[in-house]
């Protein structure tokens, strides 16, 4: 459900919602022409995995009906790909990774040799977009292992953390990225200025407190 509100929320999306939800086939193309995959042949071996392990039997199964679950792994590509962008930049992304979630909010950890650029280009979204959910403008470096968001960020952080005490050197949008809570958010809820640069002991509300 996660993952289909993800795909209902983008414009390039929405008009596979149109197609027959049992459409496999449909629904394999029209991924790939939206850009959700970079690999010319994501369609083609979607339908061939659905087909191979009969998956489709999960659109027409009736209540209380058992199906095996196949236990060997759907891989779709290779673990890592390299690819040489229109400017001639090559870029790596690692496929078939660990998804993981904070505050209800999907994020991967960055591999060794990838880009913010890569990361988009894997994950089917625009770099722009990818960005805004880490509360970036621009590109900057990414060391592995380093916080990925692939959607936008919660308003309030999770029930419990209420407020956060800065520690020295820490910056806002650390701790936005550490709660998975749009920076944006805790400026306006905290009502700080532009450019606020947190002190060892001041104090931000992640959550309103009712």
């Amino acid at each position: 459900r996660d993952h289909s509100d993800f795909l209902r929320y983008w414009d390039r999306y929405k008009p596979l919602f149109e197609l027959d939800p049992t459409d496999y086939k449909g629904w394999a193309h029209g991924l790939k022409k939206a850009g959700y995959a970079t690999d010319p042949a994501y369609a083609t071996k979607l339908i061939k995995i659905i087909e191979q392990y009969k998956l489709y039997r999960f659109d027409t199964g009736s209540a209380g009906e058992t199906i095996a679950v196949p236990t060997a792994p759907l891989v779709l590509e290779k673990q890592t790909v390299t690819k040489v962008a229109v400017s001639g930049e090559r870029y790596t992304y690692s496929l078939n990774r660990p998804l993981y979630k904070r505050n209800g909010v999907r994020f991967i950890y960055s591999q060794q040799g990838e880009t913010w650029e890569s990361i988009a280009q894997g994950q089917g979204l625009f770099l722009k977009e990818l960005l805004a959910f880490n509360d970036l403008s621009q590109s900057t470096p990414l060391p592995k292992g380093t916080v990925v968001y692939l959607q936008r960020k919660r308003r309030q952080a999770a029930r419990g953390m209420e407020m956060y005490v800065f520690s020295e050197g820490e910056c806002l949008r650390d701790v936005c990225q550490r709660f998975a809570v749009r920076q944006a958010s805790v400026v306006k809820l905290n009502g700080l200025p532009e450019g606020w640069v947190p002190q060892e002991g001041d104090r931000v509300i992640l959550r309103k407190v009712r």
